[in-house]
């Protein structure tokens, strides 16, 4: 899958990290739900570094369909 951070680039995340990636997903939208502004900044930051953890840095200039 290929996942975009805003102003970082596109990052390709194996099928097998997705279910971790997806739990961290859902706490973000758990914490928007809930209108908890800080929350919502930290579980954004554990998905944006998970991420950054378990995918790969695809070059600038490449441009991937996404999922």
């Amino acid at each position: 899958m290929i996942v975009r951070i805003l102003g970082e680039g596109q990052f390709e995340v194996a099928d097998a990290e997705l279910d971790r990636l997806s739990e961290l997903d859902a706490a973000v939208e758990a914490e928007v739900d809930a209108g908890n502004a800080e929350a919502f900044s930290a579980r954004l930051a554990e998905l944006l570094d998970g991420v950054r953890e378990v995918g790969a840095p695809l070059p600038d200039d490449s441009l991937e369909d996404s999922d």
